[in-house]
């Protein structure tokens, strides 16, 4: 989520709320409207980045300090240059040329601009890659940053779903197991879905027929396979449709704890694997 950090699909039901910026996955949504355009929580990111991007860093404030001391110091040293070439007996204009040289290269111009400019490109890169910096400080404190901790299981993911593992325990061959839920989920949009899909490729398994496809959304899907039944889904799912699930229950805490998203499938009314 945009706001949570997770890359977890959620399941989202009357009631709950709903933030701009996200993606309906699959389904029709119906939403009604409660705030529009600064009241939006993407707008209030927006407002965040503008106000890191314009907020003064404590370097940048030293820096100011210094210009504006090394201004005068400039200007001294530039009339110095340009009496220095008049006692010389050089021409007034060769002597006053030296002494623009002395302004322009000496310009503190740099100084300011440099601060700024690293504050705005760094907080727009960091908000592209999701990471919202609330001031100028904070960004500036990151320099001595040697450890993070992050407290939220599934921040750190690069958003691509796949297959850590699976349990068959259903007495069929594994890779028909794999299969089976690929032919199914091959007629998916759904991000764990592909993550199947694309597991099954890789172990160069063939997609097979299905008929009788059918998908619900936030739920899971259902098709006939090879004559079977197939479902995939979300426990509370298989729950109503009255498939025990009890006898992999502690296996699945464990691997939820992990930040694992589970899937099960159930072959002919009977549960078959989960990953």
């Amino acid at each position: 989520s945009m706001v949570t950090g997770s890359n977890t699909p959620c399941i989202k039901e009357k009631g709950h709320k709903l933030f701009d910026g996200g993606i309906n996955g699959s389904g029709v949504l119906h939403m009604q409207a409660t705030a529009i355009g600064k009241d939006t929580v993407l707008a209030g990111l927006v407002h965040m980045i503008d106000q890191t991007q314009s907020s003064k860093l404590q370097i940048q404030k030293t820096v100011d300090i210094f210009s504006a001391r090394l201004t005068p110091a400039i200007m001294f040293l530039s009339a110095l240059t340009f009496g220095g070439w008049v006692v010389r007996g050089e021409q007034v204009a060769h002597a006053f040329a030296n002494a623009i040289s002395v302004l322009l290269i000496s310009c503190p111009c740099a100084l300011g601009l440099a601060t700024p400019a690293a504050t705005s490109v760094s907080s727009g890169q960091a908000a592209k890659r999701k990471v919202y910096i609330r001031n100028g400080n904070a960004l500036e404190q990151m320099a001595t940053i040697d450890t993070i901790i992050f407290d939220k299981t599934g921040t750190l993911t690069d958003g691509h779903a796949k297959v850590a593992s699976f349990l068959n325990i259903s007495g069929l061959d594994d890779d028909y197991i794999v299969q089976l839920a690929a032919s199914v989920e091959h007629n998916s949009e759904h991000l764990l879905g592909k993550a199947i899909v694309e597991y099954a490729r890789s172990l160069e398994l063939v997609i097979l027929p299905t008929a009788k496809f059918h998908s619900i959304p936030d739920q899971g899907v259902r098709a006939e396979v090879d004559t079977l039944e197939v479902l995939l889904g979300n426990e509370s799912w298989l729950e109503q449709q009255d498939i025990d699930v009890a006898v992999i229950q502690d296996t699945a805490k464990q691997w939820a704890k992990l930040g694992d998203t589970l899937i099960y499938l159930v072959i002919d009314n009977k549960l078959a694997f989960f990953a």
